[in-house]
């Protein structure tokens, strides 16, 4: 298969494969950073699909919380949770993009928040937000106008699937106070389980994720949109416990997957 391997974030043609498999590869980009899809997927309909049903045969009636979900997923939230509380503070009017069923939001709320908002396209983990009783509308930010500016807007695992991030994050400026708060949470493909599995890893979902970002590439891209990163912490997605498990739980930046919270700096 013919592709073109130029860097479709910062157009540089210094780039490599890094997993090769029979329909896609995944591309390190040695001047961004950061890892691409090739071929790019094409954008499936988000507003019939359901990223958080965990029960099909029940979609709207069984509702899914933090407590019902596998210890690391539970990790991921409740450190999230930790890092706008400390960070942001509890008074933080706050939105999070692509909110599936609410589980963050729950959280949140439970912790305090009470200014806090969501979006998500998908239709039926939108109707089980609304029956959390949380705010949230069903649509993509583009179409709204939205008359909130917001202290912080969370995305988590949302960023890889949008196909011009820069630009689109660009946009997020418009909807936050000055000084605000960027916090993203994304796959590590550097960690050890991603390098151990190679191109069986369950997380590269190349038909659907045009990126797969790193710290360090984050902070490149985004920093000349006046964006500086200010905490960044690794967790792991949900794996058997093997030894190799265990290993990443101790040294945390070879986990696969970060959280990292930008904060953006208007001009003087």
């Amino acid at each position: 298969m013919n592709r073109d391997e130029t860097c479709p974030l910062c157009g540089s043609t210094n780039t490599r494969d890094t997993v090769n498999a029979e329909n896609f590869a995944i591309v390190f980009c040695s001047n961004c950073e950061n890892y691409f899809t090739n071929p790019p997927p094409v954008l499936p309909d988000y507003e019939k699909l359901d990223f958080h049903a965990h029960d099909d045969s029940n979609k709207l009636e069984k509702l899914t919380y933090a407590d019902d979900l596998p210890n690391d997923w539970k990790r991921l939230i409740h450190k999230q949770v930790n890092i706008l509380v400390e960070t942001v503070g509890k008074e933080a009017n706050l939105l999070e993009i692509g909110c599936g069923e609410g589980l963050l939001l729950y959280e949140l709320r439970k912790a305090g928040f009470s200014k806090i908002e969501g979006i998500e396209p998908s239709r039926t983990a939108f109707l089980r937000a609304q029956k959390k009783g949380l705010s949230v509308y069903n649509d993509f930010l583009e179409n709204l106008s939205l008359a909130n500016k917001y202290d912080v807007i969370v995305m988590s695992h949302v960023l890889e699937h949008v196909e011009h991030p820069i630009e689109y994050v660009r946009s997020l400026k418009a909807h936050l106070k000055p000084d605000g708060f960027l916090l993203f949470t994304q796959t590590n493909c550097e960690g050890l389980i991603a390098r151990r599995h190679g191109r069986s890893w369950y997380a590269w979902v190349p038909e659907q994720h045009f990126w797969h970002f790193t710290e360090r590439g984050l902070k490149k891209i985004l920093q000349p949109l006046g964006f500086t990163v200010c905490k960044c912490t690794y967790t792991s997605l949900v794996h058997d416990h093997s030894v190799l498990y265990w290993i990443t739980r101790v040294l945390h930046k070879t986990q696969d997957q970060f959280v990292i919270l930008l904060k953006h700096k208007t001009e003087n």
